[in-house]
């Protein structure tokens, strides 16, 4: 009984957010494409997490927190994701337009 109640609420969720999916992509008018916004990303994430599983065998003092591995394994994602062209010049253009602090218009103090 209880793996049933599991099950249906997988499938009401997975129906939930592909019809939300769609209802945003038709009113943005979004192009979604199958290879840059799913494949590739899908590939670069188990490559990372390949390379993270197999560390400790090409590191045996591998004693690193989660907190190292988690970002050790965000960088991964990134580089991957870089080598196969999934993050553009102006992806990274927007990031950095992000995190750099703006100048203000105007005299300096």
């Amino acid at each position: 009984a209880v793996e049933g109640y599991v099950i249906t609420i997988y499938v009401a969720e997975i129906i939930n957010f592909l019809l939300s999916f769609r209802k945003l992509a038709h009113s943005s008018q979004m192009r979604f494409g199958f290879g840059k916004n799913f494949l590739k990303p899908l590939i670069c994430s188990v490559l990372a997490c390949l390379f993270l599983k197999k560390l400790p065998e090409i590191f045996p003092v591998y004693s690193v927190g989660v907190i190292i591995t988690l970002i050790l394994g965000v960088l991964l994602y990134l580089f991957f994701l870089k080598i196969c062209k999934g993050i553009t010049r102006e992806d990274t253009a927007w990031f950095l337009s992000l995190v750099t602090p703006k100048k203000k218009k105007g005299a300096d103090l």
